[in-house]
């Protein structure tokens, strides 16, 4: 079964600063990628805006990448269904593919550098996973 949870997003744009926070239903897609009803998919980033790379699930370099990989999306799912609060920092589409870039917080802290800490998680966009493991 999925399991969606709701969580704020607040634009960083101008012409909505002004705007209330919208409450939407979010999907983790892997690690550092959600899905939460928009037009695109949502690369997620730390809150200075840079990027941080989790190993990839679908088209994952190796056996041992696939596992880590399935390890920080059940983690990342586990963080947002155990979140009192929840706040995504919405940013544009330049995180490639036609996806937004967003800083996802859970409790205050941003799921990045919980991922990076419990080493599910680099501080690169594309780190080469099946060499370092």
């Amino acid at each position: 079964m999925r399991r969606t949870n709701s969580i704020s997003i607040v634009m960083m744009s101008l012409l909505l600063a002004c705007a209330p926070a919208e409450t939407i239903s979010v999907r983790v897609i892997d690690g550092d990628t959600v899905d939460a009803g928009l037009d695109a998919n949502i690369r997620l980033t730390l809150d200075d805006g840079s990027g941080f790379d989790t190993p990839e699930t679908f088209r994952s370099g190796c056996a041992a990448e696939a596992d880590l990989g399935a390890k920080a999306t059940v983690r990342l799912k586990r963080l947002l269904r155990d979140a009192r609060t929840t706040d995504l920092n919405l940013g544009g589409r330049s995180c490639g593919f036609g996806r937004y870039c967003g800083a996802l917080r859970v409790d205050g802290a941003n799921v990045g550098e919980t991922l990076i800490r419990e080493g599910l998680a680099k501080r690169s966009k594309n780190y080469d996973w099946c060499n370092a493991i």
